[in-house]
């Protein structure tokens, strides 16, 4: 029995693929598929490696940057994921050791009507 890495899961061995690509990226993630995307809008045959075997439906992210927009806009991408996204006027960061002692303020970033202050001394 084959397993995967770190773990007793046993790995689902396929059958060697019979075609060819012109690339192969390796890796799933926000830069391997958006270099994918890009290169197969190109005209070029491209297959992903992505070691997880389905989609994660959570995101990692709690924000979208504005370069990341800037990114998806000139891929025709922004206008949609605008659309079936959730707005928020700010968020809080703590540190793990004092929760309610913010990271820093980021009143700069959100707006200082956003801004909590809680800490103001």
């Amino acid at each position: 029995m084959v397993t995967g890495p770190n773990n007793n899961t046993p790995v689902v061995q396929r059958e060697k693929p019979d075609y060819q690509v012109d690339v192969v990226v390796v890796g799933g993630g926000p830069a391997g598929m958006t270099v994918a995307g890009d290169l197969a809008r190109l005209g070029r045959s491209v297959a992903v490696l992505e070691r997880w075997p389905t989609i994660n439906p959570s995101s990692r992210a709690f924000a979208t940057m504005a370069r990341t927009l800037e990114m998806l806009d000139a891929r025709g991408l922004a206008d949609q994921l605008l659309a079936m996204s959730t707005t928020t006027p700010g968020v809080n960061l703590f540190t793990a050791i004092g929760f309610g002692d913010p990271v820093g303020d980021l009143s700069h970033i959100f707006g200082s009507e956003t801004h909590s202050n809680r800490n103001a001394r």
